[in-house]
């Protein structure tokens, strides 16, 4: 107990660093200016995420269901440890090296250590999976609607193919045992091969087992599997919704179906640099160069994407708070 509260402390402090540097990357002058223009707009833009962090938990809680589990987690209990996974994941280079850590550490009391690492795994691969959906459709959607160049064209063809490529490898994967796939692709990189090897014969059982898991909701139960898929989908386009409010707040008037080709090209472009810390930089330029395919103004695409950066701040501290509240 006294391990996971030093743990717990841990991933606080780096959170509240995270935080500090957002602010200071923002600036609190722009914060306030920008809250003091979109008015009561952050209310429902705020609002929005309580029901997409909703839909995230359900799904969780689905999957996590699916195991025989040492004591029950309740829903609210997953949303607190869902909340604060999400934070600490925009607080963290490369997301999911500090936010699924600190899951599994959470769900063992209830599942084990071995479950807890499944079901983290599973949900993921989830949300993996539901982005690629919502990249492919908006993709096939931008090149339908947007007349486009050549280059543009050809650039989202191969990212079409890649999406649909990564969609089913992450498909493959759950259905034939995910850790020890990836495990077989890290252990080819010359530096890494016997540390890896050493890692594998030393936790076989533990892979095994988790694989197992992993292989059983898909193979044993294909309608949870599923399920889990189509809840986090919906949570994608309802987050286009944030962008949708902040035009009407900026008294400039958008179609739903631009929203959503906004959102998934700024998302796309984060993912592909999921390395930046805070997404510094990654974001903007998503947003500045959709938004230029849409014939809207750059400087408009700053101040959308300044907002975006108050509302995760706003749910970073939330979630960080959390982590210390049983």
């Amino acid at each position: 107990m006294h391990n996971k509260s030093k743990i717990q402390n841990l991933f606080m402090l780096i959170g509240a660093i995270a935080f500090v540097l957002m602010i200071y990357k923002i600036g609190i002058r722009t914060i306030t200016d920008n809250l003091l223009k979109i008015e009561w707009w952050i209310i429902p833009i705020l609002a929005l995420w309580v029901l997409v962090y909703l839909l995230n938990t359900l799904s969780g809680l689905m999957i996590i269901n699916n195991l025989e589990n040492l004591r029950h987690i309740g829903f609210f209990q997953l949303y607190k440890i869902t909340l604060s996974t999400f934070a600490i994941n925009t607080a963290t280079p490369m997301g999911l090296i500090g936010g699924e850590p600190y899951k599994i550490i959470e769900l063992s009391p209830y599942l084990g250590s071995n479950k807890a690492t499944s079901s983290v795994i599973l949900f993921s691969a989830m949300h993996f999976l539901a982005h690629f959906i919502f990249w492919m459709l908006s993709i096939t959607l931008t090149l339908v609607i947007i007349p486009l160049d050549l280059t543009w064209k050809i650039a989202l063809s191969t990212s079409f193919i890649i999406c649909l490529l990564l969609f089913n490898l992450t498909l493959k994967g759950c259905n034939k045992g995910i850790i020890n796939s990836v495990f077989k692709c890290v252990k080819r990189l010359p530096p890494l091969e016997h540390i890896v090897t050493k890692f594998i014969e030393k936790n076989k059982n533990n892979i095994q087992i988790i694989d197992s898991q992993i292989k059983g909701l898909q193979n044993n139960n294909p309608t949870i599997f599923y399920a889990t898929l189509i809840i986090e989908l919906p949570a994608r386009i309802i987050s286009c919704a944030e962008l949708y409010f902040l035009f009407i707040a900026y008294q400039t008037p958008i179609k739903f179906i631009d929203c959503i080709l906004i959102m998934a090209f700024t998302s796309l472009l984060a993912n592909i640099l999921f390395f930046m810390p805070l997404q510094i930089g990654t974001r903007e330029a998503g947003f500045i160069l959709s938004m230029k395919l849409l014939g809207l103004s750059p400087t408009l695409a700053i101040t959308i994407s300044i907002v975006t950066r108050i509302r995760e701040l706003f749910w970073m501290i939330i979630g960080i708070i959390l982590i210390k509240i049983k």
